[in-house]
């Protein structure tokens, strides 16, 4: 709906009479709503834009932490491994000190 609007001869814009105060009252308190929502809605998107740094680096910490694990595996089958050599040594050399 376009609201009338009639030039005056000074070239300056003015509202015609006809138009309801209601609309205009209106309009303004649809703008204000508009404005408030785009308000809650910006707040909204920021909050989400917090929860997903968060969760890239918690992601980025499970990474982390997967490859420090990978790591303790290996260094543990190692020391697992040397442990496993000296007890398979010592049964042979308690075999070979052992009178038959």
């Amino acid at each position: 709906m376009t609201v009338p609007q009639h030039q005056n001869s000074n070239g300056s814009w003015q509202l015609d009479k006809r138009v309801p105060v209601a609309l205009i009252l209106s309009i303004v308190l649809q703008s204000a709503g508009l404005f408030m929502w785009v308000g809650a809605l910006s707040s909204r998107v920021s909050e989400l834009e917090t929860k997903a740094v968060r969760a890239i680096d918690a992601g980025e910490r499970v990474i982390s932490l997967e490859a420090e694990m990978r790591e303790l595996r290996r260094v543990l089958e190692r020391i697992e491994a040397k442990l496993d050599r000296r007890s398979s040594n010592a049964a042979l050399g308690m075999r070979a000190s052992r009178p038959l």
